[in-house]
């Protein structure tokens, strides 16, 4: 039996990411992406601009000194530029992590990062003895990798993932 329009498109988007971890919001992300290729949604393709990468991820935060001193003292990040409302870490790997509060003071949860770490098994170690909170006691295996999920001082989510080695 042939595959439907939007299982096809789904199996094209995860294939083309194959070295991206399976992590089941990827999976659902693709399907939706799928869905709304299926239906012609002018909001699946962009056309009128060229994105390059992604020059900054940043967190809201409701108290950014605290997030400053999580992010510096706990994870180990150095912020490579800082103020009041917020910094920004600049990671090894060029990319740039931001936590900031906002003027009117409005906050809601973030989520999304995933800190690439070298050896998942001492980072969850590290961090539990520094009293960070873990969504799970153990990390969760994909075919690709190992990751597990964490809160920060302002009740933002991130993961910590570690790509497993290529045979």
């Amino acid at each position: 039996m042939a595959k439907s329009r939007p299982d096809f498109i789904m199996s094209s988007i995860l294939r083309k990411h194959d070295r991206a971890c399976q992590h089941p919001a990827v999976i659902i992300a693709a399907y939706q992406r799928a869905t709304l290729l299926q239906k012609g949604h002018p909001m699946a393709t962009a056309t009128s601009i060229k994105i390059t990468g992604i020059d900054i991820h940043c967190y809201l935060v409701k108290d950014p000194q605290r997030a400053i001193a999580f992010y510096r003292d706990t994870l180990g990040l150095t912020p490579s530029w800082e103020e009041e409302q917020g910094a920004e870490f600049e990671l090894a790997d060029g990319t740039t992590f931001g936590v900031w509060k906002m003027s009117d003071g409005s906050w809601h949860p973030s989520a999304g990062v995933f800190f690439a770490v070298p050896d998942l098994k001492e980072a969850i170690a590290q961090l539990r003895a520094r009293g960070v909170k873990f969504e799970h006691p153990e990390p969760f295996e994909s075919n690709v990798c190992h990751m597990i999920g964490a809160e920060d001082s302002e009740g933002n989510t991130f993961m910590l993932h570690q790509r497993k080695q290529e045979s």
